[in-house]
């Protein structure tokens, strides 16, 4: 069973070695979240982290390259909020943006800058 688990985990990490970081993810993680806000024209200090592999995402894009953005953009009641962004990319691509409220602390935005 450990060669078995062995195995797998060599698999995974094969997998995502194969593919390199997306160039212009910082570019390209803007591109892909403004458009889904509010109000995509009051965002405040947007800082996107370097692209890491997401490995618990408990959404499918586990393996896959992710960066995280945090920012302040308006609401609905036109006041502003902290935000967070998660962008996952496929061979360099945008595949999925997922937009939260930080009521809890995520680990994979601490570098964001």
């Amino acid at each position: 069973m450990i060669v078995t688990l062995a195995l797998l985990s060599g698999c995974v990490s094969a997998s995502v070695a194969a593919e390199p970081a997306p160039a212009g993810y910082r570019e390209k993680a803007i591109a892909a979240i403004t458009p889904r806000l509010k109000d995509p024209f009051s965002v405040k200090e947007m800082k996107v982290t370097k692209p890491y592999i997401e490995r618990n995402s408990g959404v499918g894009n586990n393996g896959k390259w992710q960066v995280c953005a945090t920012f302040y953009a308006k609401n609905s009641f036109g006041g502003y909020g902290p935000t967070v962004a998660f962008v996952t990319f496929s061979h360099g691509q945008v595949t999925d943006v997922g937009i939260n409220s930080p009521q809890n602390y995520y680990t994979e935005c601490a570098g964001a800058s």
